[in-house]
């Protein structure tokens, strides 16, 4: 009788630790899907664009395509094969700010986000107003005479003005570059509350919540857009609010941003339709979020001069536990700020990077008219012009 006991204990454990494991395996696999792995992919390669001033130049994820404009048209170039392979102009008679108006990779796939504005063909709409009917007037004794009866007054038509522009919202879908299949010039749909005029100063992604976050400036307004997987529109900035910049975690999806409001300067992370405060300190900027970590940089007199970092977190009933994990100076102001795959910091311009990197700061010298480096951090794309070309030239961004 102890044998057979003594067996049905070792199969239970056994069976224990097997479903153990395989609830472990499914765990592991679900994180994998969820918060998968950047892979970084770079390049190294030469070529030569027709044409010179190309303007907001972007490299998609795999590194083979450049996105840019020329001349108020957006274009794509496929690095390996050497030639446009799309482009998009604004309408003919269109007038100014009309177009793409930004346009922004895909950080996990070789897809263009782009936003086109047009000329609204009827941004003057009639309206029939039904006047409130007039009161008549009362018999004041039984025995009075009735008075005439109040005219009363007649429907009318009334001009009402809807957004003189349209903003279209557009997915560019590209095929391996080593491929001759063209572009899928892909509309999403149109954006009603997009306001005229209004220029797109930041796009951020986020993949694991499928939402994408426009800052939207116009006549000194601020506005924070929120677009879903099945691009409906949301405001979710406040009135009067002042944004400058934005930063998505790629873990769990929630968003982060600076944001004054009256003479209150926060860094707020916003998580469906609540709010929570990061921190309050107004010369706290936020640097982005990348792999498990928030970073703040302390700003002063236009220079870097801390970072700062915290885990990542979804649960915001603690405040954040930021550490210093570097102190000393470094541009700020006029530079393009980027934290890479591995948590280092670049803080760059066209002649010089500085990258703060386990609490340590390299400078390096970079070479070209324009230089730009990947979002990722991995990749460097140095530009010239060259007998009324364009040269471009992509290395790995090493320091």
């Amino acid at each position: 009788m102890k044998k057979k006991w003594r067996t049905l204990l070792i199969w239970t454990l056994v069976a224990l630790l097997l479903q153990f494991g395989v609830y472990s395996y499914l765990d592991y696999k679900i994180a994998q899907v969820m918060n998968p792995s950047p892979t970084v992919i770079t390049n190294e390669l030469e070529a030569t664009i027709p044409g010179t001033d190309l303007e907001n130049i972007q490299i998609s994820y795999a590194k083979d395509y450049l996105a840019y404009t020329q001349d108020g048209v957006l274009k794509v170039y496929n690095l390996k094969s050497q030639k446009v392979i799309f482009e998009k102009a604004p309408e003919p008679n269109s007038g100014e700010n009309m177009g793409v108006l930004n346009y922004q990779w895909l950080p996990d796939r070789n897809a263009l986000i782009y936003f086109y504005a047009r000329k609204n063909p009827e941004p003057v709409t009639m309206v029939l107003v039904e006047p409130e009917p007039v009161a008549q007037p009362q018999v004041e004794h039984p025995n009075s005479e009735a008075p005439a009866p109040a005219p009363q007054p007649e429907p009318y038509y009334e001009e009402r003005y809807n957004n003189p522009q349209l903003t279209d919202l557009y997915t560019l879908e590209l095929p391996s570059s080593d491929e001759e299949t063209p572009p899928d010039d892909r509309y999403n749909r149109t954006l009603d509350n997009f306001p005229s005029g209004g220029q797109i100063e930041q796009m951020v992604f986020s993949t694991y919540t499928n939402l994408m976050y426009l800052v939207v400036r116009s006549d000194d307004n601020t506005q924070l857009l929120e677009i879903d997987v099945m691009k409906n529109v949301r405001t979710i900035s406040k009135k009067g609010e002042d944004i400058t910049n934005i930063s998505v975690s790629d873990r769990y999806g929630t968003l982060f941003l600076d944001s004054t409001l009256g003479s209150q300067k926060r860094i707020l992370v916003l998580q469906g339709w609540e709010r929570f405060t990061v921190d309050e300190n107004p010369n706290y900027v936020i640097l982005g979020v990348r792999s498990g970590m928030v970073y703040l940089g302390e700003v002063r007199e236009g220079n870097l001069v801390k970072i700062l970092g915290a885990k990542d977190k979804s649960d915001f009933s603690q405040p954040y536990d930021f550490a210093s994990l570097w102190e000393g100076s470094l541009p700020y102001e006029d530079q393009r700020i980027i934290v890479g795959g591995e948590g280092q910091i670049i803080s760059y311009d066209d002649s010089s990077a500085y990258v703060v990197s386990n609490g340590q700061l390299d400078q390096i010298a970079l070479d070209g008219e324009e230089v730009l480096i990947s979002e990722d951090g991995a990749q460097l794309i140095s530009i010239r012009t060259v007998d009324g070309q364009t040269q471009v030239k992509l290395q790995p961004f090493k320091y």
